[in-house]
C-alpha cells in the first residue's frame, strides 16, 4: 500500500481495523514518512528543501515555510494515530 493509497482509502469512510492490522498499517507510513519527509528535514532549522527543479516555469530552487508546515503534517497525522492507538498518556 502506497501513501497516496492509504489516503484515498481513509478518505471515503473509516476503516475498521484490528490492532494488528493498524500497527501493520502506521508501521508502513511510517516507513514511508521517514523516508520521503524526514530523511530531507534539515537537522537544525527543521525545514524541508525546496525542489532543485529548474524546468522553463522557472527556477524552485528556494523553499518556502508555508511548503514545509503543509509537508510535515503528515508526521502529525501520524503522531495522533499512535497516540489514539497507544492511548493517551502511554
Amino acid at each position: 500500500m502506497t501513501l497516496s493509497s492509504a489516503v484515498k482509502t481513509s478518505a471515503a469512510a473509516p476503516l475498521k481495523l484490528s490492532s494488528a492490522e493498524a500497527w501493520q498499517q502506521l508501521r508502513e507510513l511510517d516507513r514511508q514518512i521517514d523516508q520521503v519527509v524526514l530523511t530531507r528535514q534539515h537537522p537544525v532549522t527543521g525545514l524541508l528543501p525546496a525542489s532543485t527543479a529548474h524546468t522553463v516555469h522557472g527556477n524552485y530552487g528556494d523553499a518556502w515555510v508555508r511548503d514545509c508546515v503543509y509537508s510535515i503534517q503528515c508526521v502529525w497525522g501520524l503522531a495522533l494515530a499512535h497516540r489514539r492507538l497507544n492511548g493517551c498518556c502511554s
